[in-house]
C-alpha cells in the first residue's frame, strides 16, 4: 500500500497526579536553656526549595522549621525555634528531566520521641504530594490529493507557556492589649483567591493568615493569641500572558525567614511574612483537525489518535467551620483553664469530588497549653479532633486539588474533662477538566476501488443522517452530491431517498 500520510504537529497539555510519599525525618535539637521543666507544645512547617528530575526518579530538597514552647523550673514559659534541611526522592516513570513538577508538603504527624535535659529527639512524618505537567506532542493528518474528501473540526488544545514564582513580603500589624513580654510562636499561611491576566502581565490576589502567640510583660504573665488576615495583590510581569491566559497558582509562606518587630511601648507587634506566589501559565487556541475522511479511488485506511488534555477551569476558595467536642483522659492533671492553643495541624484522611460537590474528611491537631489549679502548674496535652466539610463547587470541573489552611482555631473546657473546639478552615480548590479528544493521524491507500456499475444510483438514507455518511458509503464527492439534491435538508429529518448520477465532461468539436 502507498503511504499517503502527510503530518502537521501539535502540542496540548496534561497534569498528572503522580502520587504522594510519606517521609519520616528525625531531628536532635538542642535547647538553649538547661533549667527545662516540661516541654508544652511542638509545631512544624516544611518548605520545598528545589527539585531534580531524573529518567524515573525525582530527587527534591527543603527545610523544616520547628517551634518548641516550653517552660522553665521557675515557672518562665520560653520558645526556641530551628530550622532543619532535609531531603528525598520519590521514584516513578512519569519522571524525566523535562518534567515540570509541582511538590504540595503536608505534616502528618509530629512527636517528640524523648527528651533529656535540654536535648530533644522530634519525629516529623510529613506527606510529599506530587503532580506534574507535559506538553504532549499529536500528530495531525493533513492532505492535498483532491480525491481524498476531509471532514474537519474544531477542537481546543492548551498548552503549558510559563510557570513562574514571585517572592514578597506582607505586612501584619497586630495591636495588644497588653505589654508584649516574649513571642513565643508566629505562624503564617497563604491562600490565593483570584487569578487574572493582561498582556504581559499576571494579576494574583489572595490573603495571608498570621497567627501571633505571646506571653505578656506583666508580673504574673499571662498567654494571648491573636489572628490577622491581610489581603495582597501582586501584579508579575510575565512576557508570556494575555488578556485570556487561564492560570493556576497557589502561594506559600517560608516559615525561616518570617520577621517580627516590638514597637516601644511593647503594644504594637509588626510582623513581616515571606509569600512566595507560584503559578502555571497556558495557552488555548482553536485547531482545525480531520475528523473522518476517504478516498473516491481506492480504499482508505485511517489510524486515529486518542489523546488526553487538561483544561484550566479555574480557582474557588471557600471557608468551612470546625466544630466539636472531645473528652480528654482521665490520666491527665484536670483541665481548669485553657491558656493557649498552639501548632495547629491538618491530617486529611479522605477526599471525594463527584457531581460538583468536595467533600473531605481528616483530623484536625492541636496542643492545649493549660492551667490545673490544685498543682497550680502548667500543663499541655494534644489533642485530635475530627473535621469534616462538604461544599458545591461554582466552577464545574472533573479535578480537583484542595489546599486546606487553619484561619482560626480556639477550645474551652467544662468540667475539667470536656473539650470544645472551634475554628475555621479555608479551602482553596484548582479546579481542571480531563477531556478527551481524537483526531486523524495518518492514512494509507489501499486497493482500487472497483468501477461504478451504472451511472445513476439511488441511495435510501435514514433520518438523522448527513450527506457526509452517503457520500463516504458511495465514495464520491460530498459536494456532487449536495448540489444533485438541493431540496434535501441535513441532517435529514426523515428517511430519505438520495439520487446520484455520474457527470462527464464531453468534448464538442
Amino acid at each position: 500500500m502507498e503511504n499517503t500520510t502527510s503530518q502537521t504537529k501539535a502540542e496540548t497539555v496534561r497534569e498528572v497526579e503522580v502520587g504522594a510519599k510519606k517521609e519520616n525525618l528525625e531531628f536532635l535539637v538542642s535547647l538553649p536553656e538547661e533549667n527545662i521543666s516540661k516541654i508544652l507544645s511542638a509545631s512544624a512547617s516544611v518548605a520545598i526549595d528545589k527539585y531534580e528530575a531524573l529518567l524515573g526518579e525525582l530527587s527534591f530538597s527543603g527545610q523544616v522549621c520547628l517551634n518548641f514552647i516550653y517552660s522553665l523550673e521557675d515557672g518562665t514559659i520560653s520558645n526556641y525555634k530551628t530550622c532543619q534541611d532535609f531531603s528525598g526522592k520519590f521514584e516513578n516513570l512519569s519522571f524525566d528531566p523535562s518534567s515540570l513538577v509541582k511538590i504540595l508538603p503536608n505534616v502528618l504527624d509530629i512527636s517528640i520521641e524523648s527528651a533529656n535535659g535540654s536535648a530533644i529527639k522530634i519525629k516529623l512524618t510529613v506527606e510529599n504530594n506530587f503532580s506534574l505537567l507535559k506538553n504532549q506532542e499529536i500528530s495531525l493528518f493533513s492532505s492535498e490529493d483532491p480525491n481524498i474528501c476531509v471532514k474537519q473540526s474544531e477542537i481546543g488544545l492548551c498548552t503549558h507557556a510559563n510557570r513562574n514564582c514571585s517572592n514578597f513580603n506582607q505586612t501584619s500589624i497586630f495591636e495588644t492589649k497588653f505589654p508584649v513580654g516574649r513571642i513565643l510562636n508566629i505562624s503564617s499561611a497563604a491562600i490565593v483567591n483570584k487569578t487574572s491576566s493582561l498582556d504581559g502581565i499576571v494579576v494574583v490576589e489572595g490573603d495571608t493568615i498570621s497567627r501571633i502567640l505571646y506571653s505578656t510583660g506583666e508580673e504574673r504573665p499571662v498567654l494571648v493569641s491573636q489572628v490577622n488576615k491581610d489581603s495582597f495583590r501582586e501584579e508579575i510581569e510575565d512576557s508570556a500572558a494575555t488578556k485570556d491566559s487561564p492560570i493556576l497558582a497557589w502561594a506559600t509562606v517560608d516559615g525561616r525567614d518570617i520577621d517580627e518587630n516590638i514597637d516601644q511601648e511593647n503594644k504594637t507587634i509588626e510582623v513581616s511574612v515571606p509569600v512566595k506566589i507560584c503559578y502555571d501559565l497556558f495557552s488555548c487556541q482553536e485547531k482545525t483537525v480531520v475528523s473522518d475522511a476517504y478516498s473516491t479511488e481506492n480504499e482508505l485506511n485511517l489510524t486515529t489518535e486518542a489523546f488526553l488534555s487538561t483544561e484550566v477551569v479555574g480557582i474557588e476558595t471557600f471557608d468551612s467551620r470546625i466544630d466539636s467536642g472531645i473528652t480528654a483522659s482521665e490520666e491527665i492533671p484536670r483541665i481548669d483553664k485553657i491558656l493557649a492553643v498552639d501548632g495547629a495541624y491538618l491530617t486529611r484522611t479522605g477526599i471525594a469530588f463527584e457531581n460538583g460537590e468536595l467533600s473531605s474528611e481528616g483530623t484536625l491537631h492541636l496542643n492545649l497549653i493549660y492551667l490545673n489549679d490544685e498543682s497550680d502548674s502548667v500543663n499541655a496535652v494534644l489533642v485530635e479532633v475530627p473535621y469534616s466539610y462538604k461544599e458545591k463547587l461554582s466552577n464545574q470541573g472533573s479535578n480537583v486539588v484542595a489546599i486546606d489552611q487553619i484561619v482560626e482555631i480556639d477550645a474551652s473546657v467544662k468540667r475539667g474533662r470536656d473539650i470544645y473546639v472551634d475554628g475555621k478552615i479555608r479551602t482553596q480548590v484548582l479546579v481542571t477538566n480531563l477531556v478527551e479528544s481524537a483526531a486523524i493521524s495518518g492514512a494509507e491507500l489501499g486497493e482500487k476501488l472497483e468501477e461504478r456499475d451504472g451511472a445513476l444510483e439511488i441511495y435510501f438514507a435514514q433520518q438523522g443522517k448527513s450527506f457526509w455518511d452517503v457520500a463516504k458509503d458511495l465514495k464520491i464527492s460530498e459536494d456532487a452530491l449536495r448540489k444533485q439534491n438541493p431540496e434535501i435538508a441535513e441532517p435529514f429529518e426523515k428517511d430519505e431517498k438520495i439520487v446520484y448520477f455520474e457527470q462527464f465532461e464531453i468534448a464538442v468539436d
